[in-house]
């Protein structure tokens, strides 16, 4: 699991950096575009903050990483608003969330180079964003991180797609042909 869960990682640098630049094109990033947090930025940082409570929650840190500019009050109040536009509201910039997802794509390698076949088969404790206590398996939950960025990926695909504009490919296959 540890060999498949590095290359996801890898892969989701690369598909998230590939879809920061694409979305550079947009005129307007936080219109509305009918996705469930409201514009391709609320999407994107709805991915990003989502990478940064996982792995606050790894760590065992109670809070998310400091690249993040929200506490863990902040970012968990996002996940029971009743309005998706508060996701593009709170949102920083395309920019600074490029920045932050490289980090955190940064910081979720180091966790996997430190990583072992025990490790991720391990559970570890968390609250999730409604102060429930939970316990998972790391690796399914990696995997899980990774495969919600390719959902979220594939909604700002559409959207770009909608307004006009190219948009990569991010196939995973066509990554590990770049990458080879």
């Amino acid at each position: 699991m540890r060999a498949h869960l590095i290359r996801m990682s890898q892969y989701h640098r690369w598909a998230g950096l590939r879809t920061f630049d694409a979305v550079a094109a947009l005129p307007a990033p936080e219109a509305a575009a009918g996705l469930p947090f409201h514009s391709v930025q609320g999407t994107l940082f709805h991915l990003v903050l989502a990478d940064a409570l996982w792995l606050g929650r790894i760590a065992g840190a109670g809070a998310v990483p400091e690249v993040v500019p929200l506490s863990l009050e902040e970012a968990a109040s996002l996940w029971q608003a009743e309005r998706p536009e508060i996701w593009t509201e709170k949102a920083p910039g395309l920019d600074a969330m490029r920045e932050m997802h490289d980090a955190l794509c940064t910081a979720w390698d180091g966790l996997l180079d430190a990583s072992t076949e025990d490790s991720l088969a391990a559970p570890f404790r968390y609250r999730n964003t409604r102060g429930d206590a939970l316990e998972k398996v790391l690796g399914p939950v990696l995997a899980h991180v990774f495969n919600h960025g390719t959902h979220h990926r594939g909604q700002v695909s559409a959207a770009l797609t909608a307004a006009g504009l190219p948009y990569p490919v991010l196939d995973l296959l066509y990554f590990m042909d770049a990458a080879a």
